[in-house]
């Protein structure tokens, strides 16, 4: 599996000033099990979206920012519209 990352042609205005306001910064997690937490017993705060968010609180601790998180495991797309 390759990894790429880009870059956004023009900046993004929009969440460069609700940094600066100190939020909120409201970020939608969409995916499968590994996005909202294993269903089986395993903390679900270990996902990656959660760790994430705590990455960014430790970097920004002045920014509130806020979590939602659509998915599950073999959910379909419709399956996560809310």
């Amino acid at each position: 599996m390759s990894v790429a990352f880009t870059t956004p042609e023009t900046p993004l205005a929009q969440l460069a000033a609700a940094l600066r306001a100190g939020g909120p910064v409201n970020i939608l997690a969409v995916g499968s099990a590994t996005t909202v937490g294993d269903q089986l017993g395993t903390d679900r705060h270990t996902a990656f979206p959660y760790r994430m968010v705590e990455a960014l609180h430790a970097a920004l601790p002045n920014v509130a920012f806020g979590l939602t998180l659509r998915g599950g495991r073999g959910m379909t797309a419709v399956d996560m519209e809310p």
